[in-house]
């Protein structure tokens, strides 16, 4: 199903045209419509035009609404329908189309597996750290199926410890390349000095393969990941 709309991107400029238009709805849009997100959904389009044999909702229209749906606590593909036909933001998004249930359960369960993981790990990072979507549980211990095909993301009892411990060294980057660049150094002075240290230094290897993960607003968020792992042990 081709919609106009979609194929000139002039959704988020008629969106950005209502005043009380939510932040999120529009920081979602223009995230759903960026180059690296629109290749993958021209994947999915070209799948459900392929293998389905009928007309479907562009791809880029049910991710906006998805993860709308999520950040306003709605998960059940029923309510995301009933949304649909309420929500006058989202009837902007659909074109005026209710997209039914089962368009939301077939893009989420039928559509190619590593596509959607490359769509939700980028959606995960980009909108946690614009602290527009608490998606913290998601990250901890690895526990979610999308979040588990990215290393980067997975946060484990160990490394809450080794979080804490990047914070006592004053380590801890900013996620910008020269800060990033700076913890590199400061845990290879670390290597050194705890060179006869086995242990130690197992740990501080640890950290630089993922040294993504070792920044100032994962630790921000360390009383929750400790909550939330406490909670699984009891």
């Amino acid at each position: 199903m081709e919609l106009k709309e979609y194929k000139d991107c002039s959704i988020l400029n008629k969106l950005k045209q209502e005043e009380d238009c939510p932040k999120m709805l529009l920081t979602i849009t223009n995230f759903a419509f960026s180059k690296m997100v629109q290749n993958l959904m021209h994947q999915l389009d070209s799948e459900f035009e392929s293998k389905r044999g009928r007309p479907a909702y562009p791809r880029t229209l049910i991710l906006i609404v998805v993860l709308y749906c999520f950040s306003i606590d709605i998960a059940n593909y029923t309510k995301m329908e009933e949304e649909c036909k309420k929500n006058k933001f989202l009837l902007i998004v659909t074109c005026g189309l209710k997209p039914s249930r089962n368009s939301f359960a077939n893009f989420l369960n039928k559509s190619d597996v590593k596509v959607i993981k490359k769509v939700f790990i980028a959606t995960l990072v980009l909108l946690n750290d614009l602290h527009f979507l608490d998606f913290v549980k998601l990250f901890v211990d690895g526990t979610d199926a999308i979040v588990r095909a990215s290393r980067n993301n997975k946060i484990t009892p160990k490394d809450v410890e080794r979080l804490k411990l990047m914070n006592e060294w004053n380590l801890l980057h900013n996620n910008t390349p020269k800060s990033i660049n700076c913890t590199i150094n400061g845990l290879e002075e670390k290597l050194e000095f705890y060179k006869n240290d086995e242990e130690m230094c197992k740990t501080i290897n640890s950290i630089l393969k993922r040294i993504n993960l070792y920044n100032t607003n994962i630790f921000s968020k360390l009383d929750i990941y400790t909550k939330i792992l406490n909670e699984r042990n009891t």
